[in-house]
């Protein structure tokens, strides 16, 4: 009876066990998900703004309001690096894809593996331009340094930012579906920011109809 009992106990502390190792998983993953979600929207805004082609196509409604877009377009550029980075940071005690990686090695196929490595090894090198541009101008500001400066340090263009949160939208994908199976499928916010400046492209402001 005694033995039973110990069996029974030792297998309810297994199934806590799991069920914690589990949450733990879950909660490192949406974590990097929605580091990657925001890099993600950030970026679609920010080139709207930025891009050539669309940036002539809405730059009155830019200069309506110039202090709000202005602010807008830093914001998000910053957001978009902040989220970049946290998604491959390296200090053990914060929540990124080295720590999921090191909570799902029982998860993980060797193929799997394989595969999550080749795309980390395709992203880090972009990430450690990101790393640069962050630490230098956002996280800490250079004496010497502008965000062009920055940019142009490390070599970054807007390409490789839109290829390396591509890159990390797979990463989570693959991480995910070695878990549970289930993938993220991450918003464009590109349409809705179109759709928010044809508004405002075509509203006069109450100032301007009085001269007309």
């Amino acid at each position: 009876m005694e033995e039973g009992s110990e069996r029974m106990g030792k297998t309810v502390a297994a199934g806590n066990h799991g069920r914690a190792e589990n949450e733990g998983v879950a909660r490192n993953l949406d974590e990097v998900k929605e580091a990657v979600d925001d890099a993600s929207r950030n970026f679609d805004i920010w080139w709207v703004y930025r891009a050539k082609g669309s940036h002539e196509q809405y730059v009155d409604v830019l200069n309506q309001y110039p202090l709000f877009f202005e602010t807008a377009i830093h914001a998000h550029f910053v957001a978009l690096f902040i989220a970049l980075y946290r998604v491959f940071e390296t200090r053990p005690d914060t929540m990124n894809v080295s720590g999921v990686l090191g909570l799902l090695q029982r998860h993980l196929s060797g193929q799997e593996k394989h595969q999550v490595d080749d795309l980390i090894k395709k992203a880090k090198p972009l990430w450690v331009k990101v790393a640069i541009v962050r630490s230098e101008v956002f996280a800490h500001r250079s004496k010497t340094l502008t965000v062009e400066k920055s940019l142009d340090k490390a070599k970054l263009s807007p390409n490789e930012l839109r290829e390396l949160i591509g890159l990390c939208k797979k990463i989570v994908n693959c991480l995910s579906h070695s878990f549970d199976r289930s993938s993220f499928a991450f918003p464009d916010a590109e349409g809705d920011t179109r759709r928010l400046l044809d508004v405002l492209k075509g509203y006069k402001p109450r100032r301007l109809q009085q001269r007309d």
